[in-house]
């Protein structure tokens, strides 16, 4: 176990399922802080499905299929093993650290990276101790994914008439 994991570089070049097998097994080694450094796709365009729930992303192609070891092994900045990767959307990824077992997650935006690509990010997540924070009392006691289904049916309105943000 150790206080801090420096989990860099590494997350964006996973297939699903590995993707998320790779997030927990990490996320068991770390008592305290887990920092995150990775690509993210900006657009969904497929949904990985993890323990019954639906994450958004994208797949990126890392190698043909039928590229020889010793052509993947060469390319340095690419995956090793698999020829597809799928990357989280930002909203995923953090339901992802939220299911391994993290209750705070923060992106890092200081200090400054000169030349960061806007779809790489630094995240910064916390194991603590689950609490329920209420901050709207009508959704007080829901589950984040009965509070999507209400929005969706339109049963979950805000005090006063008007729709929940």
């Amino acid at each position: 176990m150790f206080d801090v994991v420096y989990f860099l570089g590494l997350l964006y070049h996973l297939d699903s399922p590995d993707v998320f097998r790779v997030l927990e097994n990490v996320a068991g080694l770390c008592t305290r802080l887990l920092v995150v450094d990775t690509l993210i796709a900006a657009t969904a365009e497929i949904e990985a499905e993890w323990k019954g729930e639906i994450y958004p992303g994208r797949r990126f192609r890392e190698h043909a299929e039928e590229d020889p070891d010793e052509v993947r092994r060469s390319r340095v900045l690419k995956s090793i093993d698999n020829p597809l990767s799928f990357r989280f959307t930002r909203e995923s990824l953090l339901k992802a650290l939220q299911a391994a077992g993290f209750t705070s997650v923060h992106e890092c935006r200081v200090p400054f990276e000169p030349g960061k690509a806007d779809d790489r990010i630094t995240l910064a997540a916390i194991r603590g101790i689950p609490v329920v924070l209420s901050a709207y009392p009508w959704v007080n006691g829901r589950s984040e994914t009965e509070i999507e289904a209400a929005v969706r049916s339109g049963e979950l309105k805000r005090p006063g008439g008007g729709e929940a943000d």
